[in-house]
């Protein structure tokens, strides 16, 4: 995905998303799909309190077909970042 073409945060969630592709195996040859990514981060973790629940994330892709696919995870080691930046 290159540079979001839509985006918003609210309080520690993060949505943005844009054009994209998606590669996958499919009979043993690689086979890439152009279509929508959208990628949702919720910023659980308080760098003052390291233990608490960790970082969540989940990256959707649709091929614009009907088809969508789904990833997510936790953020065990590191941490996410989720906060306005503003201009000067």
């Amino acid at each position: 995905m290159g540079k979001p073409s839509t985006g918003g945060v609210n309080g520690r969630i993060c949505q943005f998303g844009g054009h994209g592709s998606l590669t996958r195996m499919v009979n043993g040859h690689q086979v890439t799909v152009h279509g929508a990514v959208t990628v949702n981060v919720n910023d659980r973790r308080d760098a003052h309190h390291p233990h608490n629940d960790p970082d969540v994330f989940r990256i959707m892709f649709n091929n614009g077909h009907g088809v969508t696919y789904s990833f997510d995870g936790l953020v065990n080691h590191g941490d996410l970042w989720v906060y306005t930046r503003t201009s000067h």
